[in-house]
This record gives C-alpha cells, structure tokens and sequence, in this order.
C-alpha cells in the first residue's frame, strides 16, 4: 500500500467521516493501529475507526484545509488548517507504517490559533466616564505592558484620561515607547471597580 495514499484516506475520514471514507481507511489500517491525539490513545483498527466523527472539532475538519502529505522520517506527515474563527489554527499529523505499508501509528497534534485581528475601540460616554473618574471614585486605573526589552511593569496611574478613541489614555515616556514598540498595553480599573460593572 502506498503510504502517500493511505494517509490521504486518514485525512478525508477525518474531513467527512462516511461509511465509504472509513471503510477505505479501514483497509490500509494495521490491526494493532495506535491512534495518539490531545483527547488520548485509541488502540486497534476497530476502535480507532469508531472514533472518527466524534471529535470535538470535527466541524472544524469538516472545512480545513489539507496539505500534501510527505515523507518524514520514515513515515508521513501532514497539516490541516482550520478556518479563521476555529478554536485552534489546526492539527499535525505524523503516520508509522508496519511492514506491509499500513498505518500502524497516527499521532495528532494541536497548532495554536493565530491572534485575532485588532479590533478598533469606540470609546462611549459610559467608558469615558468609567476611566476619566476613576481617581475620584478611589478606583484608579492599573496600566500592564511590556517594555522594548520584554520586561513586564504593572502600576497605578491615578491621572488617566481619555483624550480621544486614537489616543492612549495615559502618556508617560515609558508607556508610550512600550505601545510603539510592541502593541502590548492593557489598560484596566481597579478589581472593585470592575465588579461593581458585573454584579448588581
């Protein structure tokens, strides 16, 4: 059997899990097949093809996006893309094959989600308030970011105002470089604050 094909008929299983797609993966499966995934370990042909249809992600495979598999180190290896908004960007897949060509071995692996896109800030009378008052509510606002050498800092900054929705609410030196630098500020008001914006 050749394993290039055998590990495309893993790959379409595991897209559209029909009775035709898992008998055809069924014939190029060892009978000891091992399947290992984040989820756990499935051993034997049976078990392994039982599996197929019940993933937590299957709706995500049933639209990703394959590559061809190639040669790796003895066995085979392929990667699935998931669609933008997936809970994870995708899978890894790396095959070992017995003697005869069957799969013997199917190991998963998750890739992580890429970030998602900047979203742009509308700034509303209630957020405006929420920040502009927050010293005089005693609920200062606490200001995390990481600086142009990856040191994190984490501090009060009692005099935070909205300027603008462009705008950084806070203009220190330090701040600044860090935004100019690496895009990573979060701006939050105390713990207390925020929960008087959750509970009643």
């Amino acid at each position: 059997m050749d394993q290039i094909e055998a590990a495309r008929r893993w790959a379409a299983a595991l897209s559209e899990p029909t009775e035709e797609h898992k008998d055809a993966l069924g014939a190029v499966l060892a009978d000891a097949v091992v399947s290992a995934t984040p989820l756990g370990v499935s051993e034997g042909s049976a078990d392994v093809l039982a599996g197929f249809g019940r993933s937590p992600l299957a709706d995500a495979l049933a639209t990703a996006t394959w590559s061809d598999p190639v040669e790796d180190g003895g066995g085979v290896a392929m990667t699935a893309t998931f669609a933008p908004g997936a809970p994870v960007g995708g899978l890894t897949l790396r095959f070992g094959f017995d003697d005869a060509g069957r799969i013997a071995r199917a190991d998963t692996a998750l890739v992580p989600a890429p970030p998602p896109e900047p979203v742009r800030v509308k700034m509303t009378d209630a957020m405006r308030g929420a920040v502009n008052g927050a010293l005089l509510n005693r609920t200062p606002v606490i200001v995390a970011y990481v600086d142009a050498g990856g040191q994190p800092h984490l501090s009060f900054r009692g005099s935070t105002q909205v300027l603008s929705d462009d705008d950084r609410p806070d203009a220190t030196a330090s701040l600044a470089t860090a935004s100019r630098s690496r895009s990573t500020v979060t701006v939050t008001r105390s713990f207390r604050a925020l929960m008087s914006h959750i509970l009643p």
